[in-house]
């Protein structure tokens, strides 16, 4: 089994890891920027997927070397593009690798069984706490979620068969924003947040990848969060009571937001069979409290 990964980032990174340890054969090869952590990969072509010249000369070059991928992950990030507005920058991180690679892809290479796109569920427009999941309407209002979605559509009538993957907020042990946050003050607030930890993250992929190997058939779209959202507030006092922080401290209560404020079901990926690791903030947060090391480094 040949996987291509577009995007050779933290959730690529863990994807590949737990594909090798399932299918200790398969060939992983990854196109991105940079040539960081590439001890799992096979093969790696740097290149700027939003540039469609250079795109083409790797895909000739696969197709001269008799390369065929069975997956490809499209795993991408709005990274190394700092001075630009948000519409530029997320147009040429998402929009336009997709544009090309669905633009090319048929010229030079076999279609593979299944492109897995990875989105956000930044796409869904709700904001009054309502349930949402794949058959939800999605009118994003902020320019990020409109491209996102128009990158998911690009993918889904194009020739190549798709299946979308939203993601909610990605956390893990090394992402430690929120914990400094808590530790600095923030009380959170009765706002809805959805959560899944970076090791599910990848597992969902893992997951999906081998039951398509296996029956020849998933859905389109996925919602992969887990399976508890909570107001910022409950998860913020979870963090504090981890870290002993004094329940009575002075904080500083966050504000309502537009953005967010929505549940995530997760229905559709549980019934496919996948298992969490992580299935609530709980145990996704319980390593804080037993790291002896500096939250604020």
């Amino acid at each position: 089994m040949d996987i291509l990964f577009a995007g050779f980032g933290d959730i690529a990174q863990r994807l590949a890891a737990q594909v090798k340890r399932r299918v200790p054969d398969s060939a992983l090869h990854a196109l991105s920027k940079t040539s960081k952590s590439l001890t799992l990969l096979d093969s790696h072509h740097c290149v700027d997927l939003s540039d469609q010249e250079a795109l083409a000369d790797v895909l000739s070059a696969c197709k001269q070397n008799g390369r065929h991928f069975d997956y490809i992950f499209i795993i991408l990030a709005p990274s190394g593009l700092d001075g630009i507005s948000a519409k530029e920058r997320y147009e040429r991180s998402y929009l336009s690798p997709v544009q090309n690679i669905t633009a090319l892809w048929n010229h030079y290479l076999k279609a593979p069984k299944r492109v897995f796109f990875i989105s956000s569920t930044s796409v869904y427009h709700q904001t009054d706490g309502s349930w949402v999941d794949e058959r939800s309407s999605c009118e994003p209002t902020t320019v990020t979620g409109q491209i996102l979605l128009a990158a998911e559509e690009q993918l889904l009538v194009s020739e190549l068969p798709t299946s979308v993957v939203r993601f909610s907020g990605i956390y893990s042990e090394q992402r430690r924003f929120l914990i400094r946050s808590v530790i600095g003050g923030n009380c959170g607030s009765e706002q809805y947040t959805n959560r899944i930890h970076a090791n599910d993250a990848a597992g969902a992929l893992a997951h999906l990848l081998h039951k398509h190997e296996l029956e020849g058939h998933i859905d389109s779209l996925y919602l992969a969060s887990d399976c508890e959202p909570a107001s910022s507030r409950k998860v913020c006092s979870y963090i504090a009571e981890r870290l002993q922080l004094d329940p009575d401290r002075d904080c500083v209560k966050t504000k309502q937001t537009r953005a967010g404020n929505k549940r995530c079901r997760n229905t559709r990926l549980l019934n496919s069979g996948f298992q969490f690791e992580y299935p609530s903030f709980r145990e996704g947060y319980a390593f804080v409290g037993n790291d002896t090391g500096s939250y604020l480094d």
